[in-house]
């Protein structure tokens, strides 16, 4: 090889190198961090919950609380808001402003009021630019949340978020993550897939899952008991209701007489799929029940 193509084929492996930098992949989390956490913070940062936004410019603070967080088809992630002149400060284009951030998750279920997950801390906001915009708008015929917001929603501006330092609060207790656990990464299900696994599950066991109440009980690995069940759970004994889901376990709040509690149970193995989820909690159920 010569010298002007090795040059030419170092310069050709920095640019590669440096593309592979700039372009956030969805990642496994390393072996090191607690993986219930870092998907629990993912879900939340790839779209689920809601999320309020406070900022200060030196001189009065900003709450903006009307905007669409999510991912992109790349995994990075993104801030949806049409914040009026009074409402948020100016957002130059490519200039990264600090904020805090809260996205909080309730349980899925009209009849349940329940937060079941929340992250909270910093982040760094980055107003795109029309490039940028556009490249999102044409991520292909199936385009996210993120891309959807986007096109429909009048005088909408598109903002980078790159997480810093969060808290993430959730079912196992409260971790604080740091910028390579915020990284960017797939993590199931997404809010409409937690939708459908619900509807899955009361489409196998009934509605409100009454037959399989002793087992859930006799698997479940956390259990917490409360003195009223929040929203109108109080009007129903001996049911149990789907407040959250991930890929490695469920929770339920089950209310039996005067009792009140919620319980986790464990899958033996993590789900990819809603099938795989009802078939994994079919083989803990089914396991539970002859050890009952």
């Amino acid at each position: 090889m010569t010298t002007s193509s090795e040059g030419a084929s170092t310069r050709i492996s920095s640019a590669h190198s440096n593309r592979e930098r700039t372009t956030a992949r969805p990642t496994s989390a390393p072996c090191h961090l607690d993986m219930a956490a870092t998907a629990a913070a993912a879900r939340l940062l790839n779209g689920a919950g809601s999320a309020v936004v406070v900022c200060h410019d030196g001189e009065r603070g900003y709450t903006l609380d009307t905007a669409l967080h999510g991912a992109a088809a790349d995994g990075s992630r993104y801030l949806v808001a049409a914040p009026t002149e009074d409402a948020w400060p100016e957002m130059p284009v490519g200039r990264p402003q600090r904020v805090a951030m809260t996205i909080k998750a309730d349980a899925p279920l009209p009849e349940v009021r329940m937060n079941t997950s929340q992250l909270s801390g910093h982040v760094m906001l980055t107003r795109c630019s029309e490039d940028e915009e556009l490249a999102v708008l044409s991520e292909g015929p199936l385009p996210t949340e993120i891309a959807r917001a986007l096109a429909c929603w009048p005088d909408a501006q598109l903002w980078h978020v790159e997480p810093l330092k969060m808290t993430v609060h959730h079912v196992h207790g409260s971790h604080s993550l740091d910028h390579e656990a915020l990284r960017p990464r797939a993590a199931w299900p997404s809010p409409v897939e937690e939708l459908e696994a619900i509807e899955a599950l009361r489409c196998r066991w009934g509605t409100h899952l009454t037959e399989i109440v002793p087992a859930l009980r006799a698997a479940s690995s956390l259990t917490a008991a409360f003195p009223d069940a929040p929203g109108d759970a109080h009007c129903a004994t001996g049911r149990a209701y789907p407040v959250a889901v991930t890929d490695r376990d469920l929770s339920f709040l089950v209310t039996d007489g005067t009792g009140r509690e919620t319980v986790v149970v464990p899958l033996e193995r993590p789900a990819r799929s809603v099938e795989d989820l009802v078939e994994g909690l079919h083989e803990v159920v089914a396991s539970a029940s002859r050890a009952i």
